[in-house]
């Protein structure tokens, strides 16, 4: 269980990386930081839970291949990642899941500025293959952990809406 709750930190801190770089222009240290935590947190989770990894490592293959990684703090997310992976061991990955995964980032990435259908807006890919792979194989995990990873991603960017915007004046009466 503890490994869900940190996917759920990891989306927090993706989606605040998010914000600080693209809303809030915030000092680029602020989100080096929160890059690399959010990176080696995630390692943490492949290598506790290697079930979760053709997913992990199948996201990051998406946003590699369609240029997301467009600020330095998600490229030290990356390498934070990596090297915590590297100095630990990397997991067993099953390809299949991974291939499958990878393409699910891709077009959740390519697609959803693309098309104006709320699945694609919504980048339900990812979320549509785990619970496709959840009632095909019975593993339920990597559904389960893109479902915490979203929480903490969707209620972060609630949360932070407001924090580019000036706030609203009163009028005098």
């Amino acid at each position: 269980m503890i490994a869900y709750l940190a996917l759920l930190a990891v989306g927090v801190l993706t989606k605040l990386n998010d914000d600080l770089v693209d809303v809030v222009k915030a000092p680029n240290w602020i989100a080096y930081v929160t890059g690399i935590a959010y990176g080696a947190l995630g390692a943490w989770v492949v290598l506790t839970q290697p079930i979760l990894a053709p997913l992990g490592i199948g996201i990051i293959i998406g946003l590699l291949f369609t240029g997301k990684i467009d600020h330095p703090s998600h490229g030290l997310a990356i390498a934070a990642f990596l090297f915590t992976l590297s100095t630990v061991g990397f997991p067993r990955v099953d390809v299949a899941l991974l291939v499958v995964f990878s393409a699910a980032s891709l077009a959740d990435e390519l697609l959803h500025e693309r098309l104006k259908h709320w699945f694609f807006r919504n980048r339900m890919s990812m979320e549509t293959v785990a619970l496709g792979v959840w009632a095909f194989t019975g593993v339920w995990q990597l559904l389960a952990g893109i479902i915490f990873f979203d929480i903490g991603y969707l209620v972060t960017g609630r949360l932070t809406q407001s924090m580019g915007k000036p706030a609203k004046r009163r009028r005098k009466q």
